[in-house]
């Protein structure tokens, strides 16, 4: 349930009782993460599907409001994070923003709004901005048959936090990025330069590290985080303790 239709939780949160009907069905919709945020890095308001996504499913907004960024995320992704505001700001373009969070293809589409555009009673560093923040998972290639139209700026964080997928070694993300791809052993060796021994060797880490021994399942979780060769070499970060569904 979102936490706008709780009376209770979205005056707590700094909302009114009553606002506009655009505003109460977007942060009703129970796909979609909504959150506001300042360039100066405090989220002024966000539903609880904004909170699950980011924190894991047990996650609340009203918990998550309690806490400055510095306890929910990592120094590399904060700076990131106002990089990107600033650059919004600045060019008056939003950014959609890919992810791996969680272990999950994350998408976050940034808007610089004005203050008075989001029914907030609360006060605003006038040089900071506000920006709305819509979340959402897209698995997979799904998400480049949507996006690959549009006319704003796609930027790729550099700063994933990997999920369970955290334990594996680079090339092991690697090999599960070619088993996403439904390549056998044999296909996989030939594209990465290496023997199907090796190969073999590497999933069988795989399976141990992750606790999972299907195929299907594995090419599921590579599916789920839409993982690249690009993704294998980036730093890692991590948001906590994997929920057990999310696995």
């Amino acid at each position: 349930m979102s936490q706008y239709s709780d009376q209770g939780s979205a005056e707590a949160a700094g909302l009114p009782g009553q606002t506009g009907s655009v505003w109460s069905a977007l942060t009703a919709d129970p796909l979609c993460g909504v959150s506001v945020i300042t360039g100066d890095g405090r989220t002024l308001w966000m539903n609880d599907q904004a909170a699950r996504l980011m924190h894991g499913h047990t996650a609340t907004a009203n918990e998550q409001l309690s806490k400055p960024w510095a306890e929910r995320f990592s120094a590399e992704w904060i700076r990131e994070r106002l990089s990107i505001l600033r650059h919004v700001r600045e060019t008056g373009r939003p950014a959609l923003v890919r992810s791996i969070w969680r272990g999950w293809q994350l998408y976050q589409w940034i808007h610089s709004v004005e203050p008075d555009d989001v029914p907030l009673r609360v006060s605003v560093l006038e040089d900071s901005g506000v920006y709305l923040v819509l979340h959402r998972r897209v698995s997979g290639e799904a998400a480049k048959e949507q996006t690959s139209s549009v006319e704003y700026e796609t930027v790729q964080s550099e700063v994933p936090d990997m999920g369970p997928l955290a334990p594996l070694s680079p090339r092991e993300l690697e090999v599960l990025v070619l088993i996403g791809q439904g390549l056998s052993a044999k296909e996989a060796a030939a594209m990465l330069g290496r023997s199907v021994k090796t190969i073999e060797h590497h999933r069988e880490s795989i399976g141990r590290k992750l606790h999972i021994n299907d195929r299907v399942a594995l090419a599921n979780l590579a599916h789920r985080a839409g993982l690249t060769f690009a993704d294998a070499a980036r730093a890692r970060g991590h948001a906590g303790t994997p929920e057990p569904d999310e696995r």
